[in-house]
């Protein structure tokens, strides 16, 4: 699902709090993703845990293959 979202200068707190609380799958991506921060080291990265990036040529043939746009 894409959403069109505006650009926070901060993250909501409350809300990430209360996802990782409730949601198994969140609070792992969210410890992985720590990890990831945390550590320099750009072999450890779990690339497996996150989605792929798309170029633009890419995400505009995504969009018109699930008649998003």
């Amino acid at each position: 699902m894409i959403i069109k979202a505006r650009e926070k200068s901060n993250l909501e707190l409350i809300t990430l709090d209360l996802l990782v609380n409730k949601n198994k799958d969140f609070n792992e991506f969210i410890q992985n993703l720590n990890k990831d921060i945390n550590i320099s080291d750009i072999e450890r990265i779990g690339y497996k845990f996150y989605d792929e990036i798309y170029n633009d040529e890419k995400m505009q043939k995504y969009l018109k293959d699930k008649k998003i746009i």
